[in-house]
């Protein structure tokens, strides 16, 4: 397994303020990822949230006003899941499947 690119977790890094918000969506794609990764690891385990509830968690996290974004690139590549009912969860399953940078 390859090691942490310290420099390079330090250059994201730098999307976010001092608060952990981030303060703009990256436009490359290996930085979303690791973004992604880290807003993931900030979803509460085994905690389901309504839609309006996951929509404002995620609207805390970001400075940029598009949750949207957030929740359908998290969806995409499996890091929350969803009921029928529009009932959101971090999603546990599959995790040696989940891309990484």
């Amino acid at each position: 397994m390859p090691g942490v690119d310290l420099a390079y977790v330090q250059k994201v890094a730098r999307l976010f303020d001092d608060e952990g918000r981030m303060t703009h969506w990256p436009s490359k794609e290996k930085q979303s990822i690791l973004c992604l990764w880290y807003m993931w690891s900030k979803v509460p385990a085994g905690q389901s949230f309504s839609e309006k509830d996951f929509n404002a968690l995620l609207t805390s996290w970001h400075l940029f006003g598009d949750y949207a974004l957030i929740r359908r690139a998290m969806f995409e590549m499996k890091l929350i899941d969803r009921s029928g009912d529009n009932v959101w969860w971090r999603n546990l399953r599959d995790f040696a499947f989940f891309p990484m940078p």
